[in-house]
């Protein structure tokens, strides 16, 4: 879901804004709000953008297949398990992943939770932080204001909140939850690209699992009529090597010949005409095409 990834940036460059080289307690924590409900706000507004290009690109994609329900695009955490339904099988590793859109889709509700989950966690401090005024020391570090908060201060029905966070599982967990979240989008984009932008589905594939832009990249294939990735690699390494090697790779041809051109994309792979194992990345490796 965009809206995490947004926000976490956002807050990023967004809250530091807010503050001088020095500031009152009740400036840096003014400052703060101010920074965290304008970041808020702006992820909304970006994460809607990005929603309704996703809802129409799958909408346009399903109803071309004639896939039922193509409304599903629509929403949020149903279209990521919904675009596992029109990509189809995955493979990672060579191993077959026939739900890879359901465990992306739970990954990513999970991912969701502990940023909601940690934003609440701040506001909540910063209102006890003004509700209870302690020590007027205020350290600023990278553009962050650090509140002292005495433990008294805290109100008793959330001094469990305190311990919590205090912890080091909660965010070990977290930090998890996020890689897992990468790598499942990551398995389920590179299927659907392969599927839809056989050209370069790396690129997309990054671009929608690693960066927030799903939206913009399904949207943009959404007319695209899909391939076969095998077939479509070994065709394309077919007319290289015709094209480079007329008399075969060890041929007597001329030296031009026999060097693959500067500017050809696919210089990097094995020359040769044959399987895909042999001319091409297998189908199954999911960083293959990196």
């Amino acid at each position: 879901m965009e809206f995490s990834a947004w926000l976490e940036v956002l807050i990023l460059f967004i809250v530091p804004s807010y503050f001088a080289d020095e500031v009152t307690r009740e400036e840096a924590i003014a400052g703060t709000y101010t920074g965290y409900f304008i970041a808020i706000g702006i992820a909304v507004g970006l994460w809607l953008i990005f929603q309704v290009l996703m809802g129409f690109g799958i909408y346009t994609i399903a109803k071309r297949a004639g896939i039922k329900r193509p409304w599903m695009g629509f929403i949020p955490f149903a279209n990521t398990y919904y675009l596992g339904t029109i990509t189809g099988e995955a493979r990672f590793f060579g191993q077959k992943m026939k739900r890879a859109g359901l465990y992306a889709a739970i990954a990513e509700g999970i991912a969701v939770l502990f940023t909601v989950f940690d934003l609440v966690c701040n506001l909540v401090f910063l209102q006890v932080a003004s509700l209870n005024p302690v020590a007027e020391d205020i350290e600023l570090f990278a553009g962050f204001n650090e509140l002292t908060i005495a433990l008294a201060d805290v109100p008793v029905n959330l001094r469990w909140l305190c311990a919590f966070t205090a912890s080091v599982w909660p965010w070990t967990f977290k930090f998890l939850v996020a890689v897992v979240r990468i790598v499942m989008l990551y398995v389920l984009f590179l299927a659907f690209f392969r599927k839809y932008y056989a050209r370069n589905p790396a690129v997309m594939t990054v671009l929608s699992a690693v960066l927030p832009f799903r939206g913009a990249t399904i949207f943009a294939v959404r007319k695209n009529t899909p391939v076969d990735y095998g077939e479509y690699t070994r065709r394309r390494m077919e007319a290289y090597a015709a094209r480079n090697y007329p008399y075969g790779p060890g041929g007597s041809g001329t030296s031009s010949a026999q060097q693959p051109r500067q500017d050809d994309p696919f210089s990097d792979y094995p020359s040769g005409g044959g399987s895909s194992s042999q001319g091409g990345p297998p189908p199954d490796d999911p960083f293959s095409d990196l």
